[in-house]
């Protein structure tokens, strides 16, 4: 931690400047994570350490911190510490229909899966009706929590019917994606997505897996897979954090003139 202390010398306070200190301080740590010298995880001093350091008084410290949240530059671990996040996670927008963990392992993303639940439930009317089956059918439910740096970023709920990949439930989705497992294993070629996404508040649930403030925004993803055959074989419901995580697309534009 001294050597973080240390690294904060390179900029000082003007406290005879017009700029506020709280975003003096602000300013001197987003220039040192944008300049490489924190690196994506790195726990920042204590507020008392600040406040220490600078000689300023421990609400200016709290502002500053809040700024640097804001801007997406760190994040905080209730009873642990303030983060250094100067890495976001970019992904191509519904461009091409593969997995997120496909997606995240091309974008060269190092992440760990925590499988949640993995067990055969009965569809409700919005599963059966995602999946094109009757209410009270069996599917296999499996939740996964994705995590980035120990932090949790992506939440996946996951139902499938049971008629079509019996013992499913029983895989270590720690090691293996979902889309691997059914095209090796169960030799389900994959067709085509359909994929929804809107920005939601955070539940109660989704704040306590995702560690967030309730009401926080969530990118949430929701849709069907089909099959070669043209079978709805995934509903999907997943959540993501907008402060780690972003979408890119690139369009072209057609003569619509011709």
């Amino acid at each position: 931690m001294e050597d973080v202390l240390q690294k904060l010398n390179k900029y000082q306070l003007n406290k005879n400047s017009f700029t506020s200190l709280y975003v003096q301080i602000a300013n001197n740590l987003e220039n040192l994570i944008k300049e490489g010298q924190f690196k994506n995880g790195t726990k920042l001093p204590s507020e008392e350490s600040l406040v220490k350091h600078y000689k300023v008084s421990r609400p200016t410290i709290n502002r500053a911190f809040a700024l640097l949240i804001k801007k997406s530059l760190v994040y905080r671990n209730k009873g642990i510490g303030t983060f250094v996040l100067n890495k976001k996670i970019q992904l191509p927008l519904l461009q091409e229909d593969i997995s997120f963990g496909e997606s995240l392992k091309k974008a060269k993303v190092n992440f760990y899966t925590e499988l949640l639940k993995s067990k055969i439930i009965l569809a409700n009317k919005i599963v059966a009706n995602w999946l094109n089956i009757k209410k009270g059918t069996e599917v296999i439910y499996i939740k996964r929590l994705r995590y980035l740096d120990d932090k949790p970023f992506l939440l996946i709920n996951s139902y499938l019917p049971k008629d079509l990949f019996p013992g499913l439930e029983n895989t270590d989705f720690t090691k293996y994606s979902l889309f691997s497992i059914l095209e090796k294993k169960f030799f389900t070629s994959i067709e085509k997505s359909n994929r929804y996404m809107k920005i939601i508040k955070a539940s109660e649930k989704d704040a306590s897996y995702l560690d967030i403030p309730i009401g926080d925004p969530l990118l949430h993803l929701e849709g069907v897979v089909f099959s070669s055959k043209n079978r709805e074989i995934e509903y999907f419901d997943i959540r993501l954090r907008g402060d780690i995580i972003s979408f890119y697309t690139t369009l072209y534009r057609k003569n619509i003139l011709s």
